[in-house]
């Protein structure tokens, strides 16, 4: 009996608190009902979404191209994608390459001379809701050429 009697008092004071901090009308002691603001997704956002899986960088067109197609698998409730690139090596000095890209492809610029790798990451919703950057693709090489490996 002690121990029904404190979950309820404790449930009672959570409600208390919870309404009297932001004004949840919907709310009671046996349960709670969450409500989602019109037009809204309602995806729960408590965790980070997962970076992609897979991403691959593809030497474009004829081998003397130097562009670049980077690919990746979608990611469940992205709403867009973040690519990364670096200059340095696979584990370092990203940048950001693109921001918004809402398909799961996209192109790079010309490039110079120098090697390539990139990483992607998955946003849902805003861009405060970003994953962990993918593994890094294999590196790819612009010579003098130019040519792309």
């Amino acid at each position: 009996m002690a121990a029904t009697y404190r979950r309820n008092w404790v449930a009672a004071i959570a409600f208390a608190v919870a309404a009297s901090i932001v004004g949840i009308p919907h709310a009671n002691a046996t349960g709670w009902t969450v409500r989602t603001a019109s037009g809204s997704a309602a995806i729960a956002q408590s965790l980070t979404p997962n970076p992609p899986s897979t991403v691959t960088a593809t030497c474009t067109e004829a081998i003397a191209a130097r562009v670049i197609a980077v690919s990746w698998s979608s990611v469940e409730h992205a709403t867009s994608y973040v690519v990364y690139q670096s200059t340095t090596s696979a584990t370092s000095g990203y940048s950001v390459a693109a921001t918004d890209v809402t398909t799961t492809s996209w192109l790079t610029a010309t490039l110079k001379k120098g090697t390539y790798w990139y990483a992607v990451a998955a946003v849902v919703g805003s861009s405060s809701w970003i994953s962990a950057m993918s593994a890094p693709t294999e590196a790819r090489t612009i010579d003098a050429n130019p040519r792309c490996s």
